[in-house]
C-alpha cells in the first residue's frame, strides 16, 4: 500500500472530521442541547488484512471522538460516534477498482504472498455490497443520535456490527480463527 494512500485515509477518515468540529465548535458552545454525531464504522472496532489504511483511520477516529468527549462534557456538548457496518453505497464499486488497481501492481512474488489475502477481501466486500443495510438506516440513527434527549456514547448500526462488536471483544487467536475461516 502506497504511503500516499495511507495519509489520504487519515486526512479524509480524522483530519477532516477534526477540522469540521473545530470550525463548528464556536456555534456548538452558544447552542442549546449541543451534540457533535462523528460517522465511525465499526471497522475502528475490528480489523482485517488488506484495508489496513482504512482501520487505521477507523481506529483513530475512535481515539479522537473518545478524547473530544471527555473534552467537550464540562460544556455539556455531546460527542457520539455512529459505527454502521456494511452500507449499500459507492464504496463498494470503488473498492472493487481499488482492489484491481493493487492487484495489478503487485509483483509476482507479492501476489503470491499476499493474492489470498486479496482474494478474500475482494469476497468479503462483494459479500458487504449485497447484504448491506440501506443508508436510510444509517441515516435513521444519525437522527437519532442528534435528537436524542440523552445520547448514547455509540450507536451500532446493522447486524453485522453488533456481531462485529461481540467478536472485537473476544481474544485474539480465538477472533482470527473465527474470521480467518470467512476470509
Amino acid at each position: 500500500m502506497p504511503l500516499t494512500a495511507f495519509r489520504e485515509q487519515l486526512e479524509v477518515n480524522v483530519t477532516g472530521q477534526l477540522a469540521v468540529t473545530r470550525a463548528m465548535l464556536p456555534a456548538l458552545r452558544r447552542a442549546e442541547a449541543a451534540r457533535v454525531v462523528t460517522l465511525g464504522s465499526i471497522g475502528g472496532r475490528i480489523a482485517g488484512p488488506m484495508v489496513g489504511p482504512y482501520h487505521t483511520a477507523k481506529f483513530a477516529l475512535v481515539g479522537l471522538t473518545d478524547s473530544l468527549r471527555a473534552e467537550l462534557a464540562p460544556e455539556g456538548i455531546h460527542v457520539v460516534l455512529v459505527e454502521p457496518g456494511a452500507v449499500t453505497t459507492a464504496i463498494w464499486p470503488r473498492a472493487r477498482a481499488a482492489a484491481e488497481e493493487v492487484r495489478a501492481g503487485l509483483s509476482p512474488a507479492a501476489l503470491e504472498r499476499y493474492g489470498a489475502q486479496l482474494a478474500a477481501a475482494e469476497r468479503s466486500a462483494a459479500r458487504s455490497e449485497r447484504t448491506g443495510v440501506p443508508p436510510r438506516r444509517a441515516a435513521e440513527v444519525v437522527v437519532r443520535a442528534l435528537v436524542a434527549r440523552r445520547p448514547a456514547p455509540r450507536y451500532l448500526v446493522g447486524a453485522d456490527a453488533r456481531v462485529a462488536a461481540v467478536l472485537a471483544n473476544l481474544p485474539f487467536r480465538l477472533r482470527y480463527r473465527l474470521t480467518a475461516a470467512k476470509r
